[in-house]
């Protein structure tokens, strides 16, 4: 091997090490989430994926949040997708038109956002149900 090839292959190998050591750091880590409430409508439910949804974001609690997401469309994916589920939690699955309650975290990423919604209850207009009627788990 000639000097400047030696030099050369030494570098890469010392580059790779190091971001491989990054991200075997960056790994293991846990990241608390910090879902914040919020209300909204679901404008529609993407055909073809299961979880991505285009919301309309009217009122959130966003005083411990690091963004801003009042009165905005926003692209979202449900942890446990947009169907039924009977298991843990429960959840009744949405479609455009409902109105839901949920607990959505957002992070950045690049330049843009995502979120992602962990649990929701839809919200009935004129609910007969008795006040203090436990959501959905």
């Amino acid at each position: 091997m000639t000097h400047v090839t030696s030099k050369l292959f030494i570098s890469l190998l010392w580059t790779c090490l190091i971001s491989v050591s990054a991200f075997a750091q960056s790994e293991g880590k846990v990241v608390q989430l910090k879902p914040i409430n919020a209300t909204g409508e679901v404008i529609s439910v993407f055909e073809g994926a299961d979880n991505i949804v285009l919301l309309k974001v009217t009122k959130a609690d966003t005083a411990k949040a690091n963004f801003e997401i009042n009165e905005i469309e926003i692209l979202c994916s449900f942890q446990f997708g947009t169907k039924p589920t009977n298991g843990d939690p429960k959840l009744p699955g949405v479609k455009a038109g409902d109105k839901i309650r949920m607990e959505l975290t957002g992070d950045r990423v690049g330049n843009q956002w995502n979120y992602r919604v962990f649990r929701y209850w839809e919200i009935k207009e004129n609910s007969s149900s008795p006040k203090g009627e436990k959501p959905q788990k």
